[in-house]
């Protein structure tokens, strides 16, 4: 098992460091001027590390895992909602827009899946009843973030936010 967390710590490292290369790539070239090809790909390289390691999760562990999806399932769904609309609550009273509130919502709603996965590891919980559903869960919800960010700059303009035509980013000078 340790080896698998090697992996995704290594794809994780990687990742971050792509993201630091394309900002770098993406002040020199436009000197910082919004680029809406280059925030369509950084969002699709995001969403498909994020189903990339969900993916690589629900391979990777036993075949037992599936076994768990009628708990992981309806209950990462359910906590997702709950705590969406919570999110979207609080952002309400403090005077943000529904667009503002379901971004925050959604993005208290998940977990960080290497985080979690190494807790359960250091606990020896990955292979019990429990651990095999809170790795379902993870699943459920990785997948439920890669699609909100993929839908998220379509719906910018129904959510309150600036299509993202209209949004120009400058590099201080």
């Amino acid at each position: 098992m340790q080896h698998r967390l090697r992996e995704l710590y290594v794809g994780s490292v990687v990742a971050i460091a792509a993201s630091f290369f394309a900002a770098w790539l993406f002040e020199v070239f436009n000197n910082g001027v919004h680029n809406d090809v280059l925030e369509g790909v950084t969002i699709l390289g995001a969403a498909a590390l994020m189903l990339y390691v969900s993916g690589w999760l629900l391979l990777r562990q036993d075949p037992e895992l599936l076994a768990v999806r009628t708990i992981a399932l309806p209950g990462a769904a359910g906590q997702i909602a709950l705590v969406s609309v919570l999110g979207i609550a609080v952002a309400y009273a403090l005077g943000w827009s529904i667009g503002g509130g379901i971004v925050f919502g959604l993005a208290l709603s998940v977990a960080s899946t290497a985080v979690v996965l190494h807790a359960l590891q250091q606990r020896r919980l990955v292979e019990t009843d429990r651990g095999r559903i809170a790795v379902g869960w993870l699943v459920v919800q990785d997948l439920v973030t890669a699609l909100a960010l993929l839908l998220l700059p379509a719906f910018a303009g129904l959510l309150g936010g600036k299509p993202v035509e209209q949004v120009a980013i400058r590099s201080s000078p």
